[in-house]
């Protein structure tokens, strides 16, 4: 997800530059066209592999802090969790959710997030609950339906983030289970 990120926001630029200086004329097919000769390139051989080696250091990063100390490693992961799945970087760490069970038998990694998907759901309650605005109600109930199956990135993008101090709390709270699942083992 990561090279895809860095790969679209560079054709974006591109394709903004290119509109800007190109005569109308030529505008409608050369700016897609040119944008696309340029950055699918710039993409395959300078962006992705610098977003793979971002990648690759955040999972062993991810493992380094797990060998280390399980506890401090829920807490950041579980602090961080829903900031990563904002960004598509959370799919640096879920192969390694495999790894562990292909491995161990079990997955070390997965409980230390799984307060983040509780936390969320939470807020996401007390937002519907506190709120008497009928728009928001009616985005905090499938959020909070689909928070509980797992799924955040409605809770994420449709309540939590208009709502900063509700967003830090449920971040915070995230990592707080995520260090007593750690530390629980």
């Amino acid at each position: 997800m990561i090279p895809i990120i860095l790969i679209v926001w560079v054709a974006s630029h591109i394709y903004k530059w290119l509109n800007k200086n190109l005569p109308a004329i030529l505008r409608a097919f050369f700016v897609p066209f040119f944008t696309l000769l340029i950055a699918a390139p710039l993409g395959l051989i300078v962006i992705g592999p610098i977003a793979m080696v971002i990648q690759d250091s955040l999972s062993k990063l991810v493992i380094a802090m797990i060998g280390l100390n399980a506890g401090i490693a829920g807490l950041f992961l579980g602090t961080f969790w829903s900031i990563l799945v904002m960004f598509g970087l959370h799919w640096a760490i879920i192969p390694l959710f495999a790894i562990d069970i292909a491995q161990h038998g079990y997955d070390v990694i997965n409980p230390l997030i799984f307060a983040g998907a509780l936390a969320s759901m939470g807020s996401v309650l007390g937002v519907f609950l506190r709120t008497k605005d009928p728009k928001e109600r009616s985005i905090a109930i499938p959020a909070f339906i689909s928070s509980f199956f797992g799924i955040n990135e409605p809770s994420l993008y449709g309540v939590l983030i208009p709502r900063k101090k509700v967003m830090i709390s449920s971040f915070l709270s995230a990592g707080i289970g995520g260090a007593i699942a750690g530390f629980s083992g």
